[in-house]
């Protein structure tokens, strides 16, 4: 039985060695058209679990190169980038998800994420219902007891003023 090596990787000399190439959009940044390096391992197991962080980096790595090369400030409308205005939708949000992150994605990415972004919109509504709720009971409350506190210290408040003006 031939064992297959794990993705990205080879064996020389029994150790395992982690070979990708560079994306062609990337060439500008490196000075090799392959990274090679040493895994330091004969376990195929250790080997595979190496490959694949390494790989789980490299993706995140190059991904963050192309972001920085998009110029993504510019992705956003003039409306909600104004200077005086800092506010950006959440919805607007998923537009700018859906062109960074659905390349290549089939539907159930889109449709998802939307579902997702939508559950979220609807409890910070819920939560927005409930905040404005509460600030009106307490706006209730305390006008309650500024208004009964008014009416228990009304006679006081006259007594020490007719006081004051009959003593001067």
């Amino acid at each position: 039985m031939v064992v297959q090596n794990p993705q990205h990787t080879y064996r020389k000399d029994g150790v395992y060695y982690y070979c990708r190439r560079v994306p062609k959009d990337l060439l500008f940044k490196y000075d090799e058209t392959r990274i090679i390096m040493s895994l330091r391992t004969k376990s195929i197991t250790a080997a595979r679990r190496s490959a694949a962080a390494i790989t789980s980096r490299l993706d995140e790595y190059w991904m963050s190169i192309r972001i920085a090369e998009m110029n993504i400030p510019s992705l956003l409308t003039l409306e909600t980038a104004t200077a005086g205005n800092r506010q950006i939708k959440i919805s607007d949000a998923l537009v700018n998800y859906h062109h960074l992150k659905g390349i290549g994605r089939d539907i159930l990415f889109f449709t998802t994420s939307t579902r997702f972004v939508g559950y979220v919109i609807d409890i910070l509504a819920i939560i927005h219902r409930l905040m404005q709720r509460l600030c009106e009971t307490i706006c209730l409350i305390e006008g309650y007891h500024r208004a009964a506190s008014e009416e228990r210290l009304l006679p006081f408040a006259l007594l020490s003023t007719s006081q004051s003006k009959s003593t001067v």
